[in-house]
């Protein structure tokens, strides 16, 4: 089993099976993350990454094994309280109604939301806070159905912030934004952990971010972990060439592919 550095973590997979069509999507899977740290999830397409995350959140159900949120079996856990502990950043979101940036972000609030009466001033000054943080303040008021794709990705990045949750769990939230977003979204989710003690655990295709910006590295191959520790340890050309078929060279701990 992985350990995080914890004496107990805060999310936890034990032996964890996902059938799909008749194969194992993911194959007795042991992994945890703890407090404070950021796990990168890396691996070629297919290798099980965003299963893995929607098992995490409690959104799929294993053929076998468990999840664990603080050690309870997280299909005990009540929904609002699952909601308030573990935030999911999917890799799509659809928005197909007309709310605007900042109402948009307001959902995330919606676990911590009373039931009826008006929004109190303090969760819309969180709101504002997740805004400024991912660079939207300026486009608060738009309408989210008239923003770009990398406009749209920032809005579902600052709606997981606002929702806080001592779990973050993000699938790709680097895909579709430039390079400064890019940089400016994981460096806000790396402070989650590193201020607030947070556990982020973040599914990247590019292998440079996830050298910065993260302290341990799961390496999925058709299912199963390849490799999972440090990142020097799971970031070498040998581990590259085997998982992702190309060869490599590390330089200063950043990856250089070299031509096939």
């Amino acid at each position: 089993m992985v350990e995080g550095g914890a004496e107990r973590a805060l999310l936890e997979a034990r032996g964890l099976t996902v059938e799909r069509g008749g194969r194992a999507v993911l194959r007795g899977l042991d992994v945890a993350l703890a407090s404070g740290e950021v796990l990168g999830v890396i691996g070629p397409n297919g290798a099980g990454k965003t299963t893995l995350l929607r098992c995490l959140a409690g959104l799929q159900a294993p053929a076998s094994g468990e999840v664990l949120l603080e050690g309870r079996s997280i299909q005990m856990v009540p929904r609002r309280e699952l909601a308030r502990t573990v935030a999911y950043s999917p890799q799509e979101t659809e928005d197909r109604f007309g709310f605007t940036v900042r109402q948009a972000v307001l959902m995330g609030r919606h676990p911590w939301l009373p039931r009826f009466g008006p929004t109190p001033d303090e969760e819309w000054e969180g709101v504002g806070a997740a805004l400024a943080a991912l660079d939207l303040e300026g486009l608060a008021e738009r309408r989210v159905t008239e923003l770009s794709g990398g406009e749209k990705r920032r809005v579902a990045l600052a709606r997981t912030l606002a929702q806080g949750g001592r779990a973050v769990l993000l699938d790709e939230p680097a895909a579709g934004l430039d390079i400064r977003h890019a940089i400016l979204a994981l460096r806000v989710f790396a402070r989650r952990a590193s201020r607030d003690g947070a556990g982020v655990a973040v599914v990247l295709h590019d292998l440079n971010l996830a050298a910065m910006f993260c302290g341990r590295l799961l390496l999925l191959q058709e299912g199963g972990a390849a490799a999972c520790g440090p990142v020097a340890e799971v970031l070498t050309e040998e581990n590259i060439a085997r998982v992702f078929g190309v060869r490599s060279r590390m330089d200063g701990g950043h990856v250089r592919f070299l031509e096939a």
